[in-house]
């Protein structure tokens, strides 16, 4: 009886700090919302500005150096002997960018000892009962088998880039997938670099078992507060901003309130990216999408009087704050709209027709499904393709999850 007593005492225990962080955390909330009246937003015009600064930020260094560390692990002792691991699965969430991953940190890849073909699709074919024998053309091609004779040498490395543009998930679209696993398991002349969505890979982990049939499979690193100040300051350096929500009667003061750290420029910038690093997950996307949501204007003072507000005449320069971050909630989900927004994350972008076939539906139904959910901003709809909306992704997934739509993901 003492032991199960003792054994409350502990859990009532844990669950104090708990329940204040959370209260904590949603007065913060409450305070952030009530604040929004001293905020302006970006114009649309400055808002797409943004988005195009973002997408032609570089890749993160944390990914690029995490990536380069865990290829060199793993290919140094395949070259030496064939009986290792010949593969490596790069693990990233359904709202990263996967060409840049492949693009900026693969290409750098150059090891002349080794000829090296790389799967060359940018978009799935449309033609899903042709995709096992379209992959096997692109990897048995006569032009690689010439390369590797060229080099003399009976090893080669073979890069695909996303995983998920070789599959649709229907009776025939997985035969490609069943092929190229056997392929890897079989042909130990070849190393393997395969890039694969975390959704995607559940699936096959739920079909195949590929955790056990793998052992080199490398999840994306999280970024940490000051991994993401580093990647998305380029944004921002010319601009004079502030963080965390804007207080007339305080601001003055916190520069004096600021113990000095090498990494931050005030303790309200360090609390800003750690929520930021916090409520992303650490992925690059979302965290790019919420930093643009939180960018406001800081309202000009206005002289008002009983009856009339007159604007000063000369307006101050805007000022920009980066207010506290926040996810954006979810618009009211049906059971149908879950499954179709797992269908486009589990296959990371996906069109309109082929996202028909994969939910068994017609194309006039998905495209009524689809136009609904592009109206709440939870879709993105970009060069033809079905993407989800980086910023819902944290909540959209958990959700999923809770729905028992989504295998749950390990931490």
């Amino acid at each position: 009886m003492n032991f199960q007593i003792e054994n409350l005492i502990q859990k009532v225990k844990a669950w104090f700090p708990k329940a204040q962080a959370k209260i904590e955390a949603q007065a913060a909330e409450l305070e952030a919302r009530f604040n929004e009246q001293n905020y302006l937003s970006l114009s649309p015009e400055e808002v797409a500005d943004y988005q195009n600064k973002i997408e032609s930020l570089s890749l993160p260094e944390a990914y690029k150096n995490a990536i380069k560390t865990k290829l060199s692990e793993v290919l140094t002792p395949w070259e030496k002997n064939q009986n290792s691991a010949n593969h490596l699965f790069i693990i990233f969430s359904p709202v990263e960018p996967t060409k840049a991953i492949f693009k900026q940190t693969l290409e750098e890849v150059n090891d002349e000892a080794l000829p090296i073909k790389s799967l060359a699709w940018k978009t799935r074919p449309d033609d899903y009962e042709t995709l096992k024998s379209q992959l096997q053309s692109e990897i048995e091609s006569s032009e690689n088998l010439a390369e590797s004779q060229n080099h003399n040498n009976s090893q080669s490395l073979v890069i695909i880039p996303d995983l998920s543009l070789c599959f649709l998930r229907c009776v025939e679209g997985l035969d490609s997938v069943e092929y190229l696993f056997d392929l890897i398991l079989k042909d130990h002349s070849r190393f393997w670099i395969v890039g694969c969505n975390q959704w995607a890979w559940n699936y096959f982990n739920y079909l195949y078992k590929v955790n056990s049939c793998f052992e080199q499979i490398f999840p994306l690193p999280s970024l940490n507060a000051v991994q993401l100040k580093q990647w998305l300051t380029p944004l921002y350096e010319s601009l004079p901003i502030k963080f965390g929500d804007y207080n007339e009667e305080n601001s003055e003061h916190q520069a004096n309130e600021w113990d000095e750290d090498q990494n931050w420029i005030s303790k309200e910038e360090k609390q800003y990216f750690e929520r930021l690093a916090d409520i992303s997950e650490g992925l690059s996307q979302p965290a790019a999408y919420l930093w643009l949501d939180s960018l406001r204007y800081i309202k000009q003072q206005e002289e008002t009087d009983s009856t009339t507000v007159e604007l000063q005449e000369n307006q101050p320069e805007k000022r920009l704050i980066l207010k506290r971050a926040t996810l954006p909630n979810l618009p009211e989900l049906t059971k149908e709209d879950q499954y179709l927004l797992s269908a486009v994350g589990l296959h990371g972008e996906i069109s309109l027709s082929a996202l028909a076939v994969s939910l068994g539906e017609g194309e006039r139904e998905a495209r009524i499904q689809v136009q609904a959910l592009l109206k709440t901003g939870i879709l993105l709809h970009k060069q033809g393709f079905l993407q989800l909306t980086p910023g819902y992704y944290s909540r959209l997934k958990q959700d999923l999850i809770d729905n028992q739509i989504l295998a749950g993901e390990k931490d």
